[in-house]
Parts: C-alpha cells; structure tokens; sequence
C-alpha cells in the first residue's frame, strides 16, 4: 500500500505515513464508519428531501404569477409609452426580478432535494442563518402576496425541521465528512 500524498511505501499497518506525516486509514476503519454513515437516521434525510421537494414545488407556483404579472406589466407600459404609463415598466422590474430568482431558487432546491440523500453536507449551514428568510418573507410578501407569504412560512417550518433534529443533523454531516475524507486518503 502506497501513501495517497507522497507515493511512499507504507509498512504493514502503519498509523502514519514515515515520508510526509499524513495520517493513514485503512479498509477495515473506511469500511466500518461507511456502516456508521449508513446507519444513522435515513428517514431524517427522506423527510427533509420530501419537505425540500414539495417547498420547491411551493416556490415555482409562486414564480409563474410573478414573472407572469411582470411581463403583463412591462407589455403594458410598452404599448402606451406615455408619462403615465412609465410606472408599468418601472413596476414589472420587481416582479420579473423577484418571480425569476424564485424560480432558480426552487431549481436548485429540487436538485439538492435529491442530492442530499447522497451528499447530506452543509444542511445546518443553508438554515442557520434567519436573516435570509426574513428578507425573503418580506419582498415576497409585497411581490407575491398571500401565496408568497405562505411560501415563506412553509420554507420557515423547513429551517424549524432541520434546527429541531440540529444535534442529528451535526452527526449525519461528521460522519458523512469523515467517510468523504477518507475516501480521498
């Protein structure tokens, strides 16, 4: 067995690498945390991927009014361009703007849905912080009414899932680092 950093030979059951320093894992320890990782609460991960999955769905309900309501507004002002008409294009710019990054929010939500059964990394660090939903309450709030106020409510009940299961979730995502590391050894 070769050192995976410097190339050197490694004696039989050796704990380090003599040539560089690097810590050596063997099969049996990358086989036996694997089981570790496989073992841990796989119905938590489900639940959170099925929650990200319908929140997605939520997300792009709510992006077609507005990117629709955008492009009605900005057809408008364009067809009676007069000085009282120039707030239409000025109001569909929210609208578009807002309709169109929800839509690639809910994209790539759907797409970490389905990676997050096979990748379960940085859960904790997408709903940690609070500022971001907040923001995202409030223009979608004044730019998607009732339906983006429930859009944000249940993206809330989302971050509530994976702060309540916090101390799992730490777990899932050590071991799962751990496994990846070692993987790269």
């Amino acid at each position: 067995m070769n050192c995976s950093n410097c190339g050197k030979t490694l004696k039989e059951g050796a704990k380090f690498c003599s040539g560089c320093g690097m810590a050596i894992q063997h099969k049996a320890d990358m086989q036996a945390m694997s089981a570790e990782v496989l073992n841990i609460n796989p119905t938590l991960l489900h639940k959170l991927s099925s929650k990200l999955k319908v929140n997605s769905l939520i997300w792009f309900i709510i992006a077609f009014p507005q990117i629709l309501i955008g492009l009605a507004l900005f057809i408008a002002g364009l067809v009676n361009i007069d000085d009282e008409l120039v707030f239409l294009l000025i109001a569909a710019g929210p609208f578009l703007f807002i309709g169109i990054t929800n839509f690639v929010m809910a994209y790539k939500q759907l797409e970490w849905a389905d990676d997050i059964l096979t990748n379960p990394i940085q859960i904790l660090s997408r709903y940690d912080y609070r500022g971001r939903f907040i923001w995202n309450l409030f223009y979608n709030t004044i730019f998607g009414a009732f339906i983006g106020l429930i859009g944000s409510i249940h993206t809330f009940t989302i971050r509530n899932f994976v702060t309540t299961y916090r101390h799992e979730f730490i777990n899932i995502e050590k071991s799962t680092t751990r496994v990846a590391g070692w993987n790269n050894v």
